[in-house]
């Protein structure tokens, strides 16, 4: 479904996410996502609908590469809010009044009603407001992400572009999920690996430390140290003895 507000004064909610509700508000929420609105007046609560099966949206994205930053937006964000700017206003209320003649003529799944979806959603993407909705599956990706590729340099802005996802919010969402900072277990996956190669004898503390994405060795030394109490030699020297 696509709202388009006519007037403000109140706000979209889905979830956690709550959109004000502006004049030239424009968003899509996708089918059977639940949301409501809150009305500051709901008397002159002025807005149109247009709704659209999930076949037919998945329709319009098919001739869409899948790598293409339109096809991830309305394959992967539920809702999708964008304020459209009033010099454009006029041209999005056409949109709607082509479809209302299109319905009222009975040519709703017409080539012109899809059009106009298609247009709305063009809409959406160049006016969409920086999304901070994240997928439920997206930590469970930036895990993934990190544990493939932690030998390798890991930033932030690295993991945010993989998955699509702003970085503030991120973030946030990942400590909450995971109980510490991304950086924190980049760290941790490394260390774990590198106790790894260690018990298993696997290169000398410059080769374990080039292996785990470490900067230097004196780097790895020390946060080894931090993290273990003891230096990789004597970690490695000390499991040896107890094996």
């Amino acid at each position: 479904m696509i709202i388009y507000m006519h007037s403000e004064g109140g706000s979209i909610v889905f979830q956690d996410m709550i959109y004000p509700i502006k004049k030239g508000t424009l968003c899509f929420i996708k089918a059977g996502k639940r949301h409501y609105t809150l009305q500051d007046d709901p008397i002159h609560y002025d807005r149109s609908k247009m709704f659209a099966s999930e076949e037919m949206i998945q329709e319009i994205l098919s001739s869409i590469p899948e790598k293409n930053d339109f096809y991830y937006l309305f394959t992967h964000h539920p809702v999708i809010y964008a304020e459209i700017p009033p010099e454009k206003q006029e041209e999005v209320e056409m949109i709607f009044q082509e479809v209302d003649e299109s319905i009222q003529s009975d040519k709703s799944c017409s080539e012109v009603y899809v059009c106009n979806w298609f247009r709305l959603m063009v809409y959406l993407k160049q006016y969409a407001i920086q999304q901070e909705y994240v997928p439920e599956d997206v930590i469970s990706k930036a895990v993934e992400y990190i544990n493939y590729n932690y030998s390798q340099p890991l930033s932030l802005d690295d993991i945010c572009k993989e998955i699509h996802i702003s970085k503030h919010y991120f973030c946030r969402k990942f400590k909450q999920t995971m109980g510490m900072t991304v950086m924190e277990y980049i760290l941790k996956t490394r260390i774990a690996a590198a106790k790894n190669f260690l018990l298993l004898g696997e290169g000398s503390i410059g080769e374990i430390s080039d292996r785990c994405g470490f900067s230097s060795i004196s780097y790895f030394c020390q946060i080894f140290k931090q993290n273990t109490g003891m230096t990789a030699h004597q970690y490695r020297k000390n499991r040896l003895k107890q094996s």
